[in-house]
């Protein structure tokens, strides 16, 4: 019975624990074919099974260099399995990015290094994704809780692709103020909204997407029609922008 069971087994664990060197290069770096994080190390024919870092797995790419493991999910591992993970947390695995603990929070996360954390956070606008490993757009990352926007003054940023003159899309989309022609809002990312005011004896144009003369924006043409600088506001080269920096007046 007991000869019985390893001529049922043994090949087995002898398959998963042996490779074949290729004859026609006998020296170098070759993928496990069941492992992704396992590779052989053959020298003149000699094959010596290797083991990635946890969180690396070896890529066929890299394979020519002297560390062959670069992060799993870079690897390419469709269909084929990664060591158990024994990272410390919030490393989830000892090498990669992993989201912050608190699941409310979107938009901090870790890059572990050898089950070290760093904490790193994304740009405006965007929040972390674990699927990719990085930073998203919201809509793109679909975290529950993540999609959020925030709101100034009761404006929160249009969920829409604003194009420029060129045709590409507008990074930092601008929108007037409906309750006051001197302000605007600046989406960051199209998402983050922060409100900015004109220089004093301009308004926001939607149609030029900055500040120019009350005079040339319908609907707020009377905007300065009291201020008792409005005679300062002169633009002699014709630009559509007030010619004297006015701002030490900002109290007006």
């Amino acid at each position: 019975m007991r000869l019985l069971v390893c001529l049922l087994v043994c090949p087995a664990a002898l398959a998963a624990n042996s490779f074949n060197c290729p004859p026609t290069e006998n020296t170098g770096y070759f993928a496990d074919p069941d492992q992704c994080d396992k590779y052989w190390d053959c020298d003149r024919g000699l094959a010596t099974a290797r083991l990635c870092p946890d969180g690396m797995a070896f890529s066929e790419r890299a394979r020519r260099n002297t560390d062959p493991c670069v992060l799993h999910w870079l690897a390419g591992c469709q269909g084929r399995t990664l060591q158990a993970p024994n990272g410390t947390l919030p490393c989830d695995r000892q090498n990669g990015y992993f989201a912050h603990e608190d699941p409310s929070n979107c938009i901090d996360y870790y890059h572990c290094l050898n089950n070290v954390p760093s904490p790193a956070t994304c740009a405006p606008g965007l929040v972390f994704n674990p699927r990719s490993h990085g930073c998203d757009w919201p809509t793109d990352a679909n975290r529950e809780g993540c999609n959020t926007r925030a709101s100034v003054d009761g404006f929160t940023c249009p969920n829409e692709i604003v194009l420029n003159s060129n045709g590409l899309r507008e990074q930092h989309p601008r929108y007037n103020d409906r309750n006051d022609c001197r302000s605007f809002f600046v989406c960051l990312e199209g998402v983050t909204p922060q409100k900015v005011r004109c220089p004093l004896g301009e308004v926001f144009s939607e149609n030029l997407n900055s500040c120019t003369l009350a005079e040339f924006v319908p609907g707020c043409e009377d905007y300065y029609k009291d201020h008792p600088l409005r005679n300062r506001f002169k633009d002699a080269d014709g630009d559509g922008r007030i010619d004297v920096n006015l701002e030490a007046f900002s109290q007006f």
